[in-house]
């Protein structure tokens, strides 16, 4: 679950290391101190790690998490998404999160029933819970409340996909309005 501070950290990191190796080298071409000035930079890179991360976060997270449009799957490039997002989908919106993301999408029911096949060919035998058929959905509310940050809700009479959910909690729900042809997916991720 710390995936989002893996790369805030490693930009930190190098940040830190050039900065240091740059002061060290200075010192050591006009003072003839650079392994005082190395030791004392180390002590404070070391110091100022957290913070440092903490700013470089806080610039990419924008970058990497909010709401996002793309016209169809190949213009994702993120495979968190890709894994539990239909290959013929089109008209994307993703909101992404830390957990998981939500996203609507424009798909026919025959190419969404072709990747729910995949799916649990592919993920069911690591499956929590076993296989449903798809029906309607009985919890609307609650998943309208989760995908508010799409600005659109699925409409009654949607009939909702449970995909293979592993014991962690990864995995989706999918609700499929047919008279839009318009699906509103909720995924999460560990």
């Amino acid at each position: 679950m710390l995936w989002p501070v893996v790369l805030p950290s490693k930009i930190t990191f190098y940040i830190l290391l050039g900065v240091l190796i740059v002061a060290t080298t200075i010192a050591q071409w006009y003072y003839r101190k650079g392994a005082r000035t190395c030791a004392l930079g180390a002590v404070i890179a070391i110091l100022l790690f957290v913070p440092c991360c903490t700013v470089v976060q806080k610039i990419l997270d924008p970058y990497r998490f909010g709401v996002f449009t793309y016209p169809d799957f190949q213009s994702v490039h993120d495979f968190r998404i890709e894994r539990y997002l239909p290959e013929s989908a089109t008209n994307i919106t993703v909101n992404k999160q830390v957990t998981g993301f939500q996203a609507r999408f424009t798909i026919s029911r025959q190419a969404l029933d072709e990747f729910f096949e995949r799916q649990w060919e592919a993920r069911g035998k690591d499956a929590k819970l076993p296989r449903e058929t798809p029906k309607p959905y009985d919890r609307l509310d609650w998943f309208n409340d989760l995908i508010a940050g799409l600005g659109k809700q699925a409409p009654a009479g949607s009939i909702g996909y449970e995909g293979p959910r592993a014991s962690n909690g990864a995995g989706f729900t999918v609700l499929y309005s047919e008279s839009e042809s318009v699906s509103y997916l909720l995924a999460a991720y560990w």
